[in-house]
């Protein structure tokens, strides 16, 4: 059995605070789908040195719950590697997407993707696939990762990391927080 690993870092950057998130993969366990309505990758919260810090993580639609608004980094990396006997078709369709779920429009819409498509000439090989940038994100939205096809996906930890980490209150909220600390 394998496991997804997400590690959560609360680390100073410059002036500014930057709450990090690691995902690590380090198994196989959450790249089946299960019986679920979703697809989504399963991640480990609690075992090895995985564990939340400052996000929750809803089991149920396997997702990583923002618990503050503002603007965020979002990183997907991923590494495919196949074997001649997985590549039989010409040719591998190789997809990553990061989906995001919002009270403000209630459904899964992508946030990030990245594809790619290799030939099948060679014996074997690995294809890694990099996709990031910053987005706004609410309090409450959902961060869920879909990788296709999942049978080709790295088994180790440094194959598969997914993350985010703050950037930035929005706009106008700088100027609450900074009244905040200064009434304090």
């Amino acid at each position: 059995t394998y496991h997804f690993y997400l590690y959560v870092y609360d680390r100073p950057w410059g002036d500014l605070h930057a709450r990090v998130m690691l995902f690590l993969f380090s198994s196989r366990a959450g790249l089946q789908k299960s019986s679920s309505v979703t697809g989504y990758l399963e991640w480990e919260r609690e075992r090895g040195d995985a564990h939340l810090h400052l996000f929750t993580y809803e089991e149920a639609r396997r997702a990583l719950v923002v618990q503050r608004s503002g603007r965020y980094s979002v990183y997907l990396h991923v590494t495919f590697l196949v074997s001649e006997e997985s590549c039989s078709d010409g040719a591998v369709e190789l997809q990553q997407a990061v989906f995001v779920w919002s009270d403000s429009y209630r459904e899964d819409m992508p946030l990030l993707r990245a594809r790619d498509s290799v030939g099948c000439g060679v014996a074997a090989w690995a294809k890694s696939l990099y996709t990031a940038g910053v987005f706004s994100l609410s309090a409450g939205d959902r961060l869920m990762v879909e990788v296709s096809p999942q049978k080709l996906v790295g088994r180790h930890e440094k194959n598969l990391f997914f993350g985010a980490f703050f950037v930035a209150p929005e706009p106008g909220e700088e100027e609450e927080e900074e009244e905040k600390i200064c009434q304090d």
